[in-house]
């Protein structure tokens, strides 16, 4: 739909339901922005949209703001805009990061993009004759039982061996390093060196708890790169 056009034409009482802020001492209310109104109705319950529209999109096959497809799945770059900045215009940021978004139905009837972050795919590094990526360790890492809670990692690609870490409570540490090792081993066919550190050496805490302008974080690094910035990494 033109969305865009639509808002810039719409009526006064249009735009007093709608609740756009009004300004002087007439209360002129002032249309939002195309991107504002994209952003309210991406983020809006399927059920509130139906009320508003007299449909039900929550029963329909896809739903798109901009007129287009939403089926099946995507594969692509990773662009995004960072909507909660101030004192500085709106960016896109292609992050080159290869990822695949998906929509699947969720039992609560919101429908929210499924994404998979596969990493760059440029950025992959060979062992012997094993040939892998970030995304191929984060997958064996993510795959150990959920008793271990093993959440961060790194690691890195030396000519004859990965070398692993994992945060991992004593109790689970050997256990979680054999299985690793095992799995490298058998579904990547690396050899692999796992060791565990305690919680909170890789990622501390106060990572987890404050706003720093940019993290992307990065877990596999080659022989020669500096891992000890690890999942801290801009």
């Amino acid at each position: 739909m033109a969305i865009g056009q639509w808002s810039a034409n719409a009526p006064q009482h249009a735009l007093a339901r709608l609740g756009a802020r009004a300004v002087g001492a007439l209360g002129v209310h002032v249309a939002p922005s195309a991107a504002t109104i994209r952003r309210v109705i991406a983020l809006a319950c399927p059920g509130g949209l139906a009320d508003l529209t007299g449909s039900d999109l929550a029963g329909s096959d896809s739903v798109a703001v901009d007129g287009k497809a939403a089926r099946g799945s995507r594969r692509g770059q990773l662009v995004v805009t960072p909507l909660r900045r101030q004192a500085m215009p709106l960016l896109r940021y292609n992050l080159e990061d290869i990822v695949e978004i998906s929509h699947e139905d969720c039992p609560c009837g919101w429908k929210l993009p499924l994404i998979d972050v596969y990493g760059r795919a440029a950025f992959t590094h060979r062992v012997r004759d094993a040939e892998f990526t970030q995304h191929d360790l984060e997958e064996l890492v993510f795959s150990l039982p959920d008793q271990h809670d093993v959440l961060f990692w790194r690691a890195r690609a030396n000519p004859q061996q990965v070398e692993i870490q994992i945060e991992a409570a004593p109790e689970h540490a050997a256990d979680a390093c054999a299985l690793l090792r095992e799995s490298a081993e058998t579904r990547l066919g690396l050899t692999a060196s796992v060791d565990a550190v305690a919680p909170g050496t890789l990622v501390p805490p106060a990572m987890l708890t404050t706003s720093p302008d940019v993290v992307k974080p990065k877990s596999l690094f080659a022989a020669h790169e500096d891992w000890d910035r690890a999942v801290l990494y801009c």
